[in-house]
């Protein structure tokens, strides 16, 4: 019998140790104690100050901008005003923006009005910090208790027709829209469609207006009779108006007169408008090369019918506007708005346009310049 060298014999002893030690673990882990409680209050501190430490970047972001809204209504001589019927020089002396200004506008365009301080505080883009200042200076009472106005409902009300007859929905001269148990808001909203360029080339085009309802509509469906000969000639009658040279101001032009020029569909003369209220006004009409389409055979095919006669840019303060306003120019990136919101949080108020030429750069500088102020 061969007897096994003393490698082997210290390889039995090692694995057979290993053995005893596993057959011990077995059955003695059942015995050792283990510490079940849940320590809940440590976790939730620490949980808290995980959060803390996410909000502590927003924090800073906040306490930064009522330093900054702090210094900017120091500099400012405000005045007792009415948030209904104050002019835009007005609100930028508040310390207003040109987004805050717009969404105002916006707001009573639509046929909103303020009742009370309360509604104004409400207002899209107007800061706790900053209605906070303005409050004591607004012409109205602390709150109202006005009831809404309910919003009008045209397929609320379904008006019986008084006559039923033959009728075009692009005649609005002609036809009688009230016989026909058409409202007069309905019927204002139809010619505000047409006087826009809209047409009703289908009955189904008809249908599709809001202020229509279903009912109405199965009623004067069989009377409809739209006259597509004449939408024809009119359309090849504008096709024609090109023919003749004729000179647009880019900065008073309407989208039907954009319209009139050949090359220069609804969707460009929408653009060109676009660039105009976004860039603040034209200074002069080599900008159109500015607008995405319009690529230098098409400019070189239309700049004849421009010029830019009416000048009244709206313009960008960069002491008080901020950096998404800034930053919405058509001029201006999101990083070099970045640049000029921090160069002036760090250095404070601009004195020279100069001082912009080493942030944004003499080119980006020589395009923006005339659209802002100091």
């Amino acid at each position: 019998m061969k007897i096994a060298d003393s490698s082997q014999q210290n390889g039995f002893f090692v694995v057979a140790v290993l053995i005893l030690i596993l057959i011990l673990a077995h059955f003695l882990i059942p015995y050792i104690p283990i510490d079940n409680k849940f320590e809940y209050k440590k976790f939730l501190s620490e949980v808290n100050e995980f959060q803390k430490g996410l909000n502590l970047s927003d924090s800073a972001k906040s306490d930064r901008l009522t330093r900054y809204l702090a210094k900017r209504y120091d500099t400012l001589s405000l005045f007792a005003f009415d948030p209904n019927n104050a002019t835009p020089d007005q609100w930028r002396n508040l310390g207003m923006t040109n987004k805050q200004i717009k969404s105002i506008e916006n707001y009573l365009n639509r046929g909103g009005a303020f009742y009370s301080k309360a509604d104004f505080a409400r207002i899209y883009g107007v800061r706790r910090q900053q209605y906070e200042y303005l409050a004591p200076y607004i012409s109205l009472p602390e709150t109202s208790t006005r009831k809404k106005r309910r919003k009008y409902n045209y397929r609320q009300f379904d008006i019986k027709p008084k006559r039923l007859h033959i009728f075009d929905p692009n005649d609005t001269l002609v036809t009688n829209f009230d016989d026909l148990g058409i409202s007069p808001r309905q019927t204002a909203v139809l010619c505000n469609y047409l006087k826009r360029g809209g047409q009703f080339r289908t009955k189904a085009d008809f249908q599709k207006m809001y202020c229509i309802s279903d009912k109405q509509f199965k009623i004067l469906e069989p009377y409809i009779e739209i006259d597509t000969l004449k939408l024809a000639s009119k359309k090849k009658y504008d096709t024609q108006k090109d023919e003749i040279i004729f000179s647009i101001d880019l900065n008073a032009a309407t989208i039907e007169e954009l319209c009139q020029v050949r090359g220069i569909g609804k969707s460009f003369a929408e653009r060109i408008i676009k660039f105009r209220n976004e860039v603040g006004g034209y200074i002069k009409k080599e900008q159109l090369k500015d607008i995405y389409g319009i690529k230098p055979e098409i400019y070189d095919k239309i700049e004849k019918h421009f010029n830019v006669v009416k000048i009244s840019l709206k313009k960008l303060n960069i002491n008080f506007d901020e950096r998404d306003e800034l930053a919405k120019h058509p001029y201006i990136t999101w990083k070099q708005a970045s640049i000029i919101i921090e160069y002036r949080i760090n250095h404070g108020r601009y004195s020279s346009f100069d001082q912009l030429f080493d942030l944004i750069g003499k080119r980006t500088l020589n395009k923006i310049k005339p659209y802002l102020e100091l």
